[in-house]
């Protein structure tokens, strides 16, 4: 399936890595489907993006801004563009992919231009000069990734099978996690079926840092404060949530599909479609 995957080690070395782009490119390949790979290599990193076609074309997924020897992946969509380039101000020209909106941001306000992005992404920055690599997740976690370490390398992967190649030695069970499986269908939390591979958590910074990792939550779940009473009126909050949704999630598009089952969830989507939302 289409994803990222890779490894960076800032501490050791990285031997052949044609062969360790190649090998990210081909976990990814699927019978009968053209695929596109974008990568970022370096001394000490390899970054494999695999996309469709009905995905963001490679300029937007992968900006490299090489004065300040920064590189950018992007997994996934931002639903508020409009609002980032805004925020960007005169630094962004018109033209410039949606990587180089967030480059700048990230370059205003740090690790923290996060907590303004909205939408179902992963995204990478590999800050080459500092050894340093940084990965954010949406507030849901909703493009999975999944890491691991050997020695002094962090190899990292939006599916696990991506990992297992890069490992070095074998994985080993985790009889929790998968009795986790067994019980909600899902792992739950860090926590995966293999015992070498965590998952990363929603809202987070996973930063690599010369061989070290860390963690950090960059918000948390919000408080539910001020929320009607009423059932009725319940229901019209939500409702404006799914059309205020949905909006931000087209704004831009031309071209709409809806891949859910065709139920009650889908129809509820497709009705929230605001009618002056020009397709």
């Amino acid at each position: 399936m289409p994803g990222i995957s890779g490894i960076i080690d800032t501490v050791g070395s990285l031997a052949d890595r044609d062969s360790l782009r190649r090998g990210c490119e081909l976990v990814h390949e699927l019978e009968g489907i053209r695929l596109h790979h974008v990568s970022a290599t370096t001394a000490d990193c390899v970054i494999v993006l695999t996309s469709t076609g009905l995905q963001r074309p490679p300029s937007d997924c992968l900006t490299v801004d090489n004065s300040r020897g920064t590189r950018l992946v992007l997994h996934g969509e931002i639903f508020n563009e409009r609002d980032l380039r805004s925020l960007a101000g005169e630094a962004v020209r018109a033209g410039d992919p949606l990587g180089a909106v967030l480059l700048c941001l990230f370059g205003k306000f740090g690790a923290g231009f996060i907590q303004r992005v909205n939408g179902e992404f992963t995204i990478a920055i590999l800050q080459e000069r500092e050894g340093r690599l940084l990965v954010f997740s949406d507030h849901l976690a909703s493009k999975p990734f999944y890491y691991a370490t050997r020695g002094t390398a962090l190899v990292f992967g939006s599916e696990k099978k991506s990992i297992l190649p890069l490992l070095g030695h074998a994985a080993s069970l985790d009889p929790v996690g998968l009795l986790q499986v067994f019980v909600h269908s899902h792992n739950v939390g860090q926590r995966t079926f293999i015992r070498e591979i965590s998952s990363q958590p929603p809202a987070s910074v996973l930063e690599y840092d010369h061989g070290r990792l860390r963690l950090t939550r960059y918000t948390g779940i919000p408080a539910a404060r001020g929320l009607p009473t009423s059932t009725g009126s319940l229901i019209e909050a939500w409702c404006e949530q799914l059309a205020g949704a949905t909006q931000r999630r087209l704004d831009g598009k031309t071209r709409v599909a809806l891949s859910l089952s065709g139920g009650l969830d889908s129809r509820a989507v497709a009705a929230a479609i605001p009618a002056t939302c020009a397709l």
